[in-house]
């Protein structure tokens, strides 16, 4: 009858380890490692969405940009132009970014 250890000392090391290479239950791993990891995940996610502090700047710049091509509407004073310069108003603010593409929305 063969009859195999379920806990075994790693090679160099005062740490238990099962025969699989499964660390044993009693052994943690360093906080620190989990720490770095957490640290990396929130830097790559906040990199993602860092934005957020232009969307304000770009919403202004947006109606600016509507209010700027409704003047130019008013100013050409051209019957049945509206659609053009509404449309060029909707291009202009929505190539601002996500700011600009909400006052778009908003202004209609």
């Amino acid at each position: 009858m063969d009859i195999k250890p379920t806990v075994a000392l790693a090679p160099g090391s005062l740490t238990p380890k099962t025969w699989e290479g499964t660390p044993h239950p009693s052994v943690k791993e360093p906080e620190s490692m989990k720490l770095l990891l957490v640290g990396l995940v929130l830097v790559l996610a906040a990199g993602a969405q860092a934005q957020w502090y232009n969307f304000p700047r770009e919403a202004y710049l947006g109606a600016r940009d509507m209010w700027r091509a409704y003047s130019d509407m008013k100013e050409a004073n051209w019957k049945t132009s509206d659609k053009y310069f509404h449309a060029r108003g909707n291009y202009d603010a929505a190539g601002r970014g996500p700011g600009g593409k909400w006052a778009a929305g908003i202004i209609r």
